[in-house]
């Protein structure tokens, strides 16, 4: 299975909780991840294709008829459901952040 049908396949089944208000919504959203998702080192623009669609991508962010969270949840619940097929599931992260910004360099440090 190529890549790009792996990844319709993942996002079709990963979103399929999705409720937006409309069924084209969901659509749309499962078509941008898609895109997004094949090609994750991409600007928006470059994994769109063109102009067109990366706007409506724009577009689709900006929505008033939903909110990021719709998206989440429906995430979420796919996770969830995933779980359940599952009799142990060890959720394992590495949540350690390193921020340096505020530091001067040192000398001893440069090379």
């Amino acid at each position: 299975m190529e890549v790009s049908k792996k990844m319709e396949k993942w996002a079709a089944q990963e979103l399929q909780y999705a409720d937006l208000g409309d069924t084209r919504r969901k659509k749309r959203l499962i078509s941008i991840v898609e895109n997004l998702a094949s090609q994750p080192s991409t600007s928006v623009p470059q994994a769109s294709g063109n102009l067109a669609a990366a706007s409506a991508t724009y577009d689709f962010w900006n929505s008033p008829y939903f909110h990021p969270s719709d998206i989440i949840a429906a995430q979420a619940k796919s996770t969830v459901e995933r779980i359940k097929e599952h009799p142990i599931v060890l959720a394992v992260q590495d949540t350690t952040s390193l921020d340096f910004t505020t530091q001067k360099a040192k000398k001893e440090w440069v090379i």
